[in-house]
């Protein structure tokens, strides 16, 4: 992030000392501050559902498999580490043991409990 900063930065510096003309430099400031904009907007947007997934899923809440579904998917696009996540996440949501790890019945844990 800090290095695009820099980037948006001395492009519009380097701009303006080209051109002669001081008022361009603000371009490039303007350009960082969109880019720490648009970092933390995507930084919210990839960070927040996995987070939330895997919080819900140490606490063994009720939602927990919907968002690391959600997770996974938000994961996809990420190459190429992003999408191995997402895809083995996806499948292991979908596979038994998936579905028996986060059960949201209560017959699934109550049984567990009188053995």
């Amino acid at each position: 992030m800090l290095v695009s900063l820099g980037v948006f930065v001395a492009l519009g510096i380097s701009f303006a000392n080209e051109t002669g003309d001081r008022n361009q430099a603000g371009f490039g400031i303007l350009g960082g501050v969109f880019a720490i904009i648009f970092y933390l907007i995507l930084g919210a947007i990839f960070a927040l559902p996995p987070a939330l997934a895997s919080w819900k899923l140490w606490k063994r809440k009720r939602r927990a498999r919907m968002w690391a579904i959600i997770a996974a998917i938000v994961l996809l696009p990420l190459l190429p580490l992003g999408t191995a996540f997402g895809v083995y996440s996806l499948w292991f949501m979908f596979s038994p043991a998936g579905k028996k790890l986060v059960a949201d019945d209560e017959s699934a844990t109550t049984g567990d409990q009188n053995e």
